[in-house]
């Protein structure tokens, strides 16, 4: 594979998951309004939603940026992300501009699924924890 390659795939990696980084530093850092977001999203039990929503964007980005166990990552992305999108973006049930917002979130939620849906498929390519191991490993 080419140095172009190589870096390719570690630069989609990590603008992949950018947005879920950013996301879980967010709510960690606003976590008492984040836990409150949750809750008036109807999302049940948002004491624990709270830090495993936290833990799955913060973790599964950082294990995806490293290359570290991506497959599970993407997967742990993959259920976050329809978890979300189902609970926040009900565009079907909204009208008006904040209609239009929520479709465009929707399907941006959806285009994120597919990406990690390939990464999942893939793999995360040469520059990556993952390959280290299976080539100590053979």
């Amino acid at each position: 594979m080419s140095n172009f390659n190589r870096t390719g795939l570690l630069v989609a990696r990590i603008l992949l998951v950018l947005v879920f980084l950013l996301a879980g530093l967010n709510k960690l850092m606003n976590y008492g309004a984040t836990a409150d977001d949750i809750a008036a999203h109807g999302v049940p039990l948002a004491a624990v939603a709270t830090p495993l929503a936290i833990l799955f964007e913060l973790g599964g980005a950082i294990l995806v940026v490293i290359g570290y166990r991506t497959r599970e990552a993407a997967l742990a992305l993959i259920l976050f992300t329809v978890l979300a999108t189902l609970f926040y973006h009900r565009f079907w049930e909204m009208s008006g501009q904040e209609q239009v917002i929520n479709m465009i979130m929707f399907l941006k939620n959806l285009g994120l699924i597919g990406g990690l849906m390939m990464l999942w498929h893939l793999g995360p390519g040469e520059l990556s924890l993952d390959a280290k191991k299976a080539a100590a490993s053979a």
